[in-house]
This record gives structure tokens, C-alpha cells and sequence, in this order.
């Protein structure tokens, strides 16, 4: 039978969720509040929607992570299940995924600097979030380095699709950002591209290879973190002699 998980009272229901989901919850936490330096000038409806932003994203990290575990052994299917079910619950409780597809749609028709819309759609995986993809990528004033970093977190095969077309011709700048966009993967195509990128990799394109590392705890990463430190030791040695 699940376990019954009963929350913290001290914290939100959606911060409790995630910090279950990876174990990390305390139920002797808590939470000194900080000295307020300004005024805070924020209403109530603003503030709901920035919290639940928040946990969104954090609830997104830990369903990855939990993927993640589960495909280096670290758990078994039925923990994992229970764990993803438990995420989803509140996901589906906060998620403004389609909203904020469409805010972002509304800034850029009305002329946001469209650097900054690329960036902005880390995360999103919606039919809408790809349609502003492929109008930007028709802009050619819009560097594809930026498209390659929204591509963050992204594990569908649309998001596979699109830094394979971008790596046939891809400069220094765009191979970092791709590397970039597979932070938090942990997933055989994710690292088939490490290890392609580790063959041929300047300073700038392993920095970001290791930064794509973050979260992971797998034997995986832990291995590609060592060729990394080792790789620099070198590199300061022939400096030094």
C-alpha cells in the first residue's frame, strides 16, 4: 500500500511536494525570515503567480531527477512511480506552462527584444512554445545560440530534432549552448552528445559540459566530472613548468 505523506504544515503543499519527491524534506525546518531592506510593493494575485511559477520549475527539476534515478538503478520502478505520481499531482495543481506560452507570444507581437523571448522559453515544451521557436528561427537577426539554450531541460524528440539540425553547422558559440541545453539530462542521448562534444572540445565547450552536469548524481556523471578535473590539471601543469 503507498505511503500516506503527510506535509509539513510549515511549508506550502507544492514545496513539500518536490522536497518528498527527492527526500530531502525536514519536518523540523524553519523559516527565519530575512530583514527587509525595501518595501515590498507587490499584490496578492502578482504574488500567487510568482510563487507557483516557482515551484513549477523546481517541481519540473525534481521529475527529471527522479527519471534520472530511475534509469541508473538508483530506484526501483514502483518508488519511481509513486514518486512521479506525487509530482504530477502538483504540477498539475500549478502548472502554467500553456500561460506562460502565450505571455511570452503576447511580449514578442508586441515587439520584445527578441533575444530575450528566445531565451525565455527554457522549459516549455508546448505546441505554442515551438511555433515561437520556428518563427524566430526564420528571423535572421536572432542568433541560433539562444534557441539552442532554450532547449534546457528538454528531453522530447522534437527537442533531439532540433540541435541535431543546428550541429551540421554549428560555430563555437552554438556548440556551448547546446551543450548547455542538456543540463539536467540524464539519458543515453544526452550523453552520446557529451562524449561527441568531449572529442573535440575547447576550454569554453567544456566549461559548459560540465555545467551541463548539474543535478546529476549518476555514476555517469560522476566519471565525465573527473575526466573533466583531470583534463584541467593538465592544462595548469603545462602552464607551470
Amino acid at each position: 500500500m503507498p505511503e500516506t505523506i503527510q506535509p509539513n504544515p510549515i511549508e506550502p503543499d507544492s514545496a513539500y511536494a518536490y522536497k518528498r519527491a527527492e527526500g530531502t524534506s525536514n519536518t523540523q525546518e524553519t523559516v527565519t525570515p530575512k530583514e527587509e531592506e525595501d518595501e515590498l510593493t507587490i499584490d496578492h494575485e502578482q504574488l500567487r503567480v510568482e510563487i507557483n511559477s516557482a515551484f513549477w520549475r523546481q517541481l519540473l527539476v525534481s521529475k527529471q531527477r527522479v527519471l534520472n534515478n530511475l534509469n541508473n538503478g538508483t530506484i526501483d520502478s514502483d518508488t519511481a512511480e509513486t514518486q512521479l505520481a506525487l509530482i504530477q499531482e502538483e504540477l498539475n495543481k500549478v502548472s502554467p506552462e500553456q500561460r506562460f506560452s502565450e505571455e511570452i507570444n503576447k511580449l514578442s507581437k508586441e515587439g520584445a527584444d527578441k533575444n530575450k523571448i528566445a531565451r525565455s522559453l527554457c522549459f516549455l515544451d508546448t505546441p505554442l512554445a515551438w511555433q515561437i521557436r520556428e518563427e524566430l528561427l526564420k528571423a535572421n537577426y536572432i542568433r541560433r545560440f539562444r534557441i539552442a539554450h532554450s532547449l534546457t531541460y528538454l528531453d522530447s524528440e522534437r527537442a533531439w530534432q532540433m540541435r541535431e539540425e543546428f550541429l551540421k553547422d554549428a560555430d563555437d558559440d552554438l556548440k556551448s549552448s547546446i551543450a548547455l541545453s542538456l543540463t539536467y539530462l540524464d539519458s543515453e542521448r544526452a550523453w552520446q552528445m557529451r562524449e561527441e562534444f568531449l572529442k573535440d572540445a575547447d576550454d569554453d565547450l567544456k566549461s559548459s559540459i560540465a555545467r551541463s552536469l548539474t543535478g546529476l548524481n549518476s555514476k555517469q556523471a560522476w566519471r565525465m566530472r573527473e575526466r573533466l578535473l583531470r583534463g584541467a590539471d593538465e592544462v595548469v601543469s603545462r602552464f607551470c613548468v
